[in-house]
This record gives C-alpha cells, structure tokens and sequence, in this order.
C-alpha cells in the first residue's frame, strides 16, 4: 500500500494548488529516489487514507464480482463446453483471487483503524484544551521519520 498508491492518494487529497506544490516533490523524493518521508499534516493522511479505503472496499467487491463470474463460467464453460485448459485458466484465476483478498482486508482494517483513531484526535482538536497534548500523542506514536505514517505499507 505505501509504496506508491498511498502517496497517489495523499496527492489527490489534496484540496488546494499550494498543498499539491508543497507535496509533489516530497512524493517524488520519497518514491523515485528513496528520500525520506515528510509529514505533510494528520488531516492530508486522513483524507488519502479515506480514499484508500474506499479504493479498497471497491476492489474487494469487485473481486467478489469476479469470482462468482468465474464460478458460473467453470460450471457452464463460455459456450456450454469447458476445456480442461480453460478450467484449468479459471481455477488459478480464482485461486489467485482467493489469495489477494486477504491481503485487501488487512488493508482495509489498517486504514480504517487509522481514519477512526485519527477522526477522533482531529474532532477532539477543536473541542478542548487537552486535544493539542492528544494530537501529538498520536502523532509520536503513528509517525516515524524514517517510515513516514505507520501502517502505511
């Protein structure tokens, strides 16, 4: 996830020009030549995270589309008829499928863990005093300047 999908989605979270300008070399940096990472803010990584997630929920559905299709056609074969190659082809089409998704979900769960913990540090930011020493709690514990935003890959 971190390796260049996560910076895609920290880009198109962005809502400004200036957040774009002040991103896209750190990306760059970070990407082609192995910089290290810069914390652009909790509020950018939440949105891309929220993308993220999103992203995968719809390729964990399409995924689940993909292996009923290839179910039905195993059974009936495209033209009624089904080649040992073509079954062959379908069942490492699904074993393929089988194995990804777990993948998918633990992503799913990590950027879903991270949004939730980080939507309540970011509410509690504007309801008292307390939230500043909260804030950087949860940023000390979730950033390393060498790996960037945990769970992040």
């Amino acid at each position: 996830l971190g390796a260049t999908l996560l910076p895609v989605a920290r880009l198109l979270a962005c809502r400004t020009e200036q957040e774009v300008g002040e991103l896209a070399p750190t990306i760059f940096s970070v990407v082609v030549d192995g910089g290290a990472p810069k914390n652009s803010g909790l509020e950018l990584e939440v949105r891309a995270r929220r993308l993220i997630a999103e992203w995968l929920r719809r390729a964990l559905h399409d995924s689940d589309t993909a292996m009923s299709k290839h179910q039905d056609k195993l059974v009936t074969g495209i033209d009624g008829k089904c080649s040992k190659q073509h079954q062959h082809l379908h069942e490492l089409a699904e074993r393929l499928l089988r194995r990804e998704r777990p993948v998918l979900e633990l992503e799913l769960r990590a950027c879903d863990e991270f949004v939730a913990e980080a939507a309540k540090v970011l509410q509690g930011s504007s309801r008292d005093g307390g939230a500043d020493s909260r804030r950087a709690a949860f940023e000390a514990e979730q950033w390393d300047d060498e790996t960037g935003w945990l769970g992040a890959g």
